[in-house]
């Protein structure tokens, strides 16, 4: 069963998410401003700062609820954070796949290829990298494809995304991180299936 919280958890849990929904917004604004976007920091910068911050949170303590009908069960703020994270993979998703709609064979041959090319190395990177070199990892691919988008090569670049959204939603919890991960692995196995037949 859910667990039923009080209206000031549910308060507390809505400011975490327009706190989040308001990050994403800044993350959109640097994205677009060519003056904002740096170098891709990885490696032993990465995880300098990762160590900082871990300490940071460390001392600050971890935020949680408690449920009030079950005492024993605590909802983790941060997790239902990472939660809301998973409805904008599905919002990125849908907005990819709603511009690939109409496109051309030679458009959505480009866009599959990309993703043949890129998905492997990217969940491979993802999933042995620390939570900042993610970060940077998800910074940089996603100046790549705004350049590649820029440049008129906009199906490679939502095939880049995809690529992303599917090493991301790995390791987000909730459902529609989930449906994000289904619906990217069968793009996955299209694109592999649609490279074996051009070779």
């Amino acid at each position: 069963m859910a667990p039923q919280l009080t209206d000031y958890e549910l308060e507390i849990i809505a400011r975490a998410c327009r706190a989040l929904a308001h990050r994403e917004g800044e993350d959109a604004a640097k994205i677009s401003d060519p003056a904002s976007r740096g170098p891709c920091r990885s490696g032993r910068s990465a995880r300098r700062r990762w160590r900082r911050s871990s300490r940071r949170r460390a001392r600050k303590g971890s935020l949680a609820v408690r449920s009030t009908a079950d005492a024993g069960h605590h909802v983790g703020i941060l997790d239902m954070g990472r939660e809301a994270r998973g409805a904008v993979l599905r919002r990125e998703y849908e907005d990819a796949m709603a511009r690939m709609r109409d496109a051309d064979a030679s458009a959505k041959s480009a866009f599959l290829n990309n993703i043949h090319q890129t998905s492997e190395h990217v969940v491979a990177v993802y999933s042995v990298a620390s939570e900042s070199e993610r970060e940077a990892l998800l910074k940089d691919a996603r100046t790549s494809a705004l350049e590649m988008w820029n440049s008129g090569d906009w199906p490679s670049s939502l095939g880049l995304v995809i690529s992303c959204l599917n090493a991301e939603s790995r390791f987000t919890p909730g459902a529609d991180a989930f449906y994000v991960k289904l619906a990217t692995d069968q793009l996955i196995k299209e694109a592999a299936q649609a490279s074996g037949r051009a070779t």
